[in-house]
């Protein structure tokens, strides 16, 4: 038997709102003295609409390669002026955002606030 179409959106959005209901995050100062914002209950889907709002709300661009490691994958960096976001997932972080910059951690900061 065939889901209707409505039948279909609603899962979708039902399982989009369980993941936004996942969204805490830890703001940290990490290892290079910038700030690192990690989600350590991020779900795939979660991730993918951060990665989509850092695009098309906040004007990043994507540089880079994805790397696969055995506890870890590195996605391409976020870009935009001045400001470099490392990204990636690892089983200690979760998904993470890390700034190389002062400019960086200006906007994580700020970022955040609708996380933490």
């Amino acid at each position: 038997m065939r889901q209707s179409s409505l039948d279909y959106q609603t899962q979708c959005v039902s399982i989009f709102m369980l993941d936004m209901s996942e969204r805490t995050a830890n703001l940290t100062t990490a290892a290079n003295g910038h700030l690192q914002l990690c989600f350590e209950r991020a779900s795939p889907l979660f991730a993918l609409w951060l990665r989509l709002k850092l695009q098309f709300v906040h004007g990043f661009r994507r540089e880079g390669h994805r790397v696969r490691g055995l506890n870890e994958v590195i996605v391409p960096n976020f870009v935009r002026g001045n400001i470099r976001l490392l990204a990636g997932w690892d089983n200690w972080s979760g998904y993470y955002l890390l700034s190389e910059s002062v400019s960086g951690d200006d906007f994580l900061s700020v970022y955040a606030k609708d996380y933490v």
